[in-house]
């Protein structure tokens, strides 16, 4: 799926506001508090089960990180779509 950057960007900042994103990364972070508690008081864990719990709690913290981390992705795309812009405008004044 192709998306204007700056659109992009516009859609991950609404997300991060939304009452609704506010409420999946409080889900989210009880659910790494509770797999973390989980890992240091049981005591019989196989390490299937403690490896996961890592990956439980590796998978919400990056679902909880994402938009951070496309922000600098569809920023760098906004300014080298911009830049493109203006190099093809500058082309054209001087032909």
């Amino acid at each position: 799926m192709s998306i204007d950057p700056t659109h992009a960007l516009r859609l991950l900042a609404d997300l991060q506001a939304s009452d609704g994103w506010k409420f999946l990364v409080q889900i989210m972070e009880d659910e790494m508090v509770a797999a973390a508690r989980q890992l240091a008081t049981h005591r019989a864990m196989t390490m299937d089960e403690i490896h996961f719990r890592r990956g439980a709690i590796w998978a919400a913290e990056q679902l909880v990180n994402l938009p951070g981390r496309l922000a600098p992705i569809y920023e760098t795309e906004a300014a080298i779509q911009k830049a493109s812009a203006a190099s093809a405008a500058h082309k054209d004044t001087d032909a």
